[in-house]
Order: C-alpha cells, then structure tokens, then sequence
C-alpha cells in the first residue's frame, strides 16, 4: 500500500544495494498517443521524488488538455543538477 500523497506514476524499486530508487512512468496509452516522456529516474530521495513527479504530472496534464506540453518542465536540466541549480 502506498502512503497517502504519492504522486501518480511514480514507481519505487529497491536496488542490489538495498536503497529504494523512484522512478516516474507514463501509462502506455499516453505513449502510444504521443507523449514523449516515457520514463523517468527520480533518484533515492523521496521528497525530491514527490516533487519531480508533481511536476512530470502537471506536464502530462497539460499534454492531455491540448497545451502542446510535450516535454517536461526543464527537460534539459534534470532537477538537481548543476545545469538545474545554474
């Protein structure tokens, strides 16, 4: 069972190192209708998870409604890095 304010999409694994890794993936359907971001690593922090799903989410809204909102928010930049914080 999930814990309350998971984000939808947002998947956890755990790692051969024992670490618990989330990833974001979009539903298939979307895919196939032309949504260009199928998977995304989201790291072993689960608050920056949450909130890069939160925005992968708002972005997958956004396609669905017509908004030609077909990359992520900074879909260059992956959050957290260098060229994010820059």
């Amino acid at each position: 069972m999930k814990p309350a304010g998971w984000p939808r999409y947002m998947i956890a694994k755990r790692l051969s190192n024992g670490q618990v890794a989330y990833y974001w993936n979009a539903r298939n359907g979307d895919i196939k209708r032309g949504f260009s971001l199928h998977r995304e690593p989201l790291g072993v922090d689960y608050g920056t998870a949450i909130s890069r799903a939160g925005q992968l989410n708002a972005c997958l809204d956004a396609w669905r409604e017509g908004r030609k909102a077909d990359q992520s928010p900074e879909a260059s930049r992956r959050f957290g890095t260098i060229d994010w914080w820059l």
